[in-house]
């Protein structure tokens, strides 16, 4: 299995003396006709419509940018069905293996469903390749802090697994005034922020193992 270890080994041949881009999407069609069968609408939950990509003008905006390996994982809106989760990483092995050289991925988990996340990230990981897992800050209202996730966190952990956080909007807190979109950047005073701290990363603090890359504009308290 490869995993955050050799991530972090600068003697591992696919990664000594490069520069690496661990947080880049590639739009497939299988997340595609996940967001059509599950009737998401990207727009509306993100408050932008998917990108257009493609294979060819990734790897060419990578030469362009001096990146020598991509660690690609699916984009946002987080999908949370099973089916539609190991459809997705298929697809993203099938590219790897076409550009090993280039690109490796993060896998998507069906977060919150916590059985169908384990069982995903040890297919994906022991069985497609993936480097490691891809989740988002919440995912169907639930945050990484919730206790009902960390079983997710102990496997996670085990295995020293790479964890890259995206930020996806959240459902059930106040946007306007208090919160800015996709951080822990708040107006709380610090004991309301310590409180919706733990409820975002309970997990990640309480796991010691894992290695989280965080993506942009969003505030982790992981640790290493």
């Amino acid at each position: 299995m490869r995993n955050a270890q050799c991530v972090m080994n600068y003697d591992n041949e696919i990664f000594s003396s490069r520069r690496i881009d661990f947080h880049a999407h590639a739009i497939l069609p299988s997340y595609i006709d996940a967001l059509k069968r599950l009737h998401i609408d990207a727009a509306a939950e993100e408050g932008f419509p998917l990108p257009k990509w493609s294979v060819e003008n990734h790897l060419q905006f990578m030469a362009d940018a001096g990146i020598d390996f991509t660690i690609l994982s699916p984009a946002t809106p987080h999908i949370s069905d099973c089916k539609s989760a190991r459809a997705i990483n298929e697809d993203f092995a099938q590219l790897c293996r076409r550009f090993p050289e280039k690109f490796g991925f993060a896998a998507t988990l069906p977060l919150p469903n916590v059985e169908g996340s384990i069982e995903e990230f040890h297919y994906a990981t022991e069985k497609l390749g993936a480097l490691g897992v891809k989740v988002a800050s919440n995912s169907d209202g639930v945050y990484l802090g919730d206790k009902r996730l960390e079983p997710i966190f102990a496997a996670l952990n085990e295995k020293n697994s790479l964890v890259i956080i995206h930020p996806s909007p959240a459902k059930f807190l106040p946007r306007e005034k208090n919160f800015r979109r996709g951080t822990f950047t708040t107006r709380l005073d610090g004991k309301n922020l310590r409180r919706q701290r733990e409820k975002f990363t309970g997990g990640l603090n309480r796991e010691k193992n894992f290695f989280a890359d965080v993506g942009s504009d969003f505030h982790a308290y992981g640790n290493r």
